[in-house]
């Protein structure tokens, strides 16, 4: 079965050849930082080439990140052997990118009471806490799931 990449292990071609060659060496770059993290809905969008998706994709200098939990979301909204494959060669463009442990924590005590008051799931509240512990914004269309995770940045990429 094959793995997928994480930020430590991974690098795209569209990045820094000066990173590329410290991961080669064994000393993987961790300070690479990433302009945004993908929420499973543009994950969607870009795996099934939506044209308004993959123009905003295309026009993009850096590559963004995409949160662990949101690529484990998509691959588990694969129906079947094929297209698991499909999104596992997809999401191999990406950087994956896991919350810290302080994320979790955030997550566990800060947003777990977001979802009495405001319907947030357990892995948008994992999701959210990746984006905050790094400081970037989330691209999602479901910006109501997280209007009210506090010092979370969303955007919504293009229009659909």
């Amino acid at each position: 079965m094959a793995s997928l990449p994480t930020d430590r292990t991974h690098r795209s071609s569209r990045e820094n050849c000066g990173a590329r060659q410290k991961l080669e060496r064994g000393k993987p770059n961790l300070t690479i930082v990433h302009p945004m993290i993908l929420d499973t809905d543009v994950l969607i969008d870009l795996v099934r080439e939506h044209p308004a998706a993959a123009a905003w994709f295309a026009s993009l200098p850096t590559l963004p990140a995409a949160c662990g939990f949101a690529a484990l979301e998509l691959t588990y909204g694969c129906l079947n052997t094929a297209e698991l494959r499909a999104v596992r060669t997809f999401l191999r463009t990406f950087t994956i990118v896991w919350p810290s442990e302080e994320d979790l924590w955030r997550a566990l005590i800060d947003y777990a009471p977001l979802h009495l008051s405001h319907g947030l799931g357990a892995m948008d509240a994992l999701i959210a806490a990746t984006a905050v512990g790094r400081g970037v914004p989330l691209v999602t269309f479901n910006v109501r799931h997280f209007r009210a995770v506090p010092n979370l940045t969303t955007l919504q990429p293009y229009n659909r």
